[in-house]
């Protein structure tokens, strides 16, 4: 009776050292979720404006992921989660912020890109000059007007105003455009060019190259416009015109055929599916410094017209 009771009390005494020695599992669930959204947020934090989601599933992540650490869930899913949340927040706030300047100096150009999509409209800053300014403007720049059949490679007409390459600021007056303040007032120092400067505002308008041979550091708008690209308006378009009275209206064949009768047959032609470029120079001799002005056509209709000067004249 003793021994049964010493065998019984012993396999009871094992059983139950036995059940309370083996260990308990750990949950791990939030450490992986933790894990989970760091991945998924770090994917997602290159891609500028489409991140926030990814910033949203990273302060989730760095959320669980510190949980998971009071609660003493595996450590290793814990931290990894949190390093890679963190980093997908810092990321994508980067990319933002970058997207956000990009956008903001670059909007002018866009627009000139697609200045062949009708229907949209933006108030021209020159309305708010007084019309007495405009009349003396425009009275005194028509005065050195050409008929437009007479105007030549190096110059472009609107609304009467002759405009003749190598330009100053003064050359646009009375056509309405007026310079992108952002760009006139920036500093150029001496024997450099820049590009990118607007004058007036889309739909229309005129992107310009300027060069400074002073000798000394000018404001851009001080400075000599070498280069115009005189984008197509749509609305107003007849009151720009070319050489020989070509304008946005032309077709390549009219182009060819005006400037083969004004003595330019040495065109430098490119095509493509949807695009084609009509380049002519002054002289035989295809060189980028000489004058020359560029019809460039999109699905068969003029998107812009580029005219160059030779500023080492």
């Amino acid at each position: 009776m003793g021994n049964e009771n010493e065998n019984l009390n012993g396999v009871n005494y094992n059983e139950t050292q036995n059940f309370t020695s083996q260990p308990q599992k750990k949950s791990s669930g939030l450490a992986i979720a933790a894990l989970v959204l760091g991945i998924v947020s770090i994917l997602g934090s290159w891609v500028p404006v489409f991140n926030i989601v990814s910033i949203i599933c990273a302060i989730i992540g760095v959320i669980l992921g510190i949980v998971a650490v009071v609660k003493k869930q595996p450590k290793g899913f814990c931290v990894t989660g949190l390093i890679l949340s963190i980093l997908a927040i810092i990321i994508a706030i980067i990319m933002n912020v970058i997207a956000v300047y990009f956008v903001k100096d670059n909007i002018d150009d866009f627009k000139a890109d697609f200045s062949t999509i009708p229907g949209i409209e933006e108030k021209d800053d020159s309305s708010t000059k007084s019309d007495s300014s405009k009349k003396s403007d425009s009275s005194s720049s028509k005065s050195n007007a050409v008929a437009p059949t007479d105007l030549k490679i190096n110059q472009a007409s609107y609304n009467g105003v002759t405009i003749t390459f190598p330009a100053t600021k003064e050359s646009f007056n009375g056509t309405g455009w007026t310079w992108d303040a952002k760009y006139a007032d920036t500093d150029l120092a001496n024997n450099y060019t820049t590009t990118g400067g607007r004058i007036g505002k889309y739909p229309g308008g005129v992107v310009v190259s300027v060069v400074n041979t002073s000798g000394e550091t000018k404001k851009i708008q001080d400075c000599t416009i070498d280069t115009a690209t005189f984008y197509n308006p749509k609305d107003g378009s007849e009151n720009v015109t070319f050489i020989g009275g070509l304008d946005y209206s032309s077709t390549i064949d009219q182009v060819k055929t005006t400037m083969s009768n004004l003595g330019y047959n040495n065109v430098d032609e490119r095509n493509y599916d949807t695009a084609n470029y009509l380049k002519y120079y002054k002289d035989d001799n295809k060189d980028n410094y000489r004058d020359y002005i560029e019809f460039y056509y999109y699905k068969d209709s003029i998107n812009s017209v580029t005219v160059h000067a030779d500023y080492r004249k």
